[in-house]
């Protein structure tokens, strides 16, 4: 039987991607393209990305693919952060395609 703590290891370990907290400002903070972003996509789990021109749908993605980096918040590909990312190239390669 599992304990509350081991659950909840579980779950937490069952998450491809996290976000907390993101956000992404250009032009030296006058352009906020993402504001306060919080999610976690599981396993297996579909997600779509929808919102009106403008909304920060590509930012997100581009950052998703280590492509950009926010300016505050974390990212977290499958319990480790994308900024600690050694090689960005090879993340995209074999982990996303």
């Amino acid at each position: 039987m599992n304990t509350p703590s081991e659950s909840t290891q579980n779950a937490e370990s069952s998450f491809v991607f996290e976000a907390e907290g993101v956000e992404k400002d250009y032009d030296d903070g006058q352009v906020h393209a993402l504001r306060g972003v919080d999610f976690q996509i599981r396993e297996g789990e579909f997600v779509a990305i929808v919102g009106p021109s403008g909304s920060g749908k590509t930012t997100l993605l581009q950052m998703l693919g280590a492509l950009d980096w926010p300016t505050a918040g974390t990212l977290k590909y499958r319990g480790k952060s994308l900024l600690d990312l050694d090689d960005a190239a090879a993340y995209r390669a074999h982990e996303i395609g």
